[in-house]
């Protein structure tokens, strides 16, 4: 795999790994600076490994918002915020909420 295709993997993933650990995806950002593959590859399979954490699904979550918050009807941002109070309640589960940003990616 070159650092490119390492990189297209990234934007594909980077998202589940912030909804893992905020810590770990700032330091993968870090890493992407030095151009080194190895532990680019490495952090990226660990951090994938790690344990769900409500919180951080939560951040990962309002990151994706924030593409679109500025073009979502006063509707979708309250259904937003609705499936967010739920997700923290456990009244629904994550791939719920996951699904309504996709329909908004799409979307816009």
């Amino acid at each position: 795999m070159k650092l490119q295709e390492l990189e297209e993997q990234w934007s594909k993933e980077k998202y589940e790994i912030l909804s893992k650990s905020q810590k770990e995806y700032l330091k993968i950002r870090k890493l992407f600076a030095t151009k080194d593959y190895e532990p680019i590859l490495k952090t990226m399979e660990e951090a994938k490994t790690l344990p769900f954490s409500k919180g951080n699904a939560v951040n990962a979550a309002e990151h994706i918002w924030g593409y679109f918050k500025k073009f979502a009807t006063d509707f979708e941002k309250q259904k937003f915020q609705e499936l967010i109070q739920k997700f923290q309640n456990e009244e629904i589960e994550e791939q719920e909420l996951r699904n309504y940003l996709k329909e908004l990616l799409k979307k816009y």
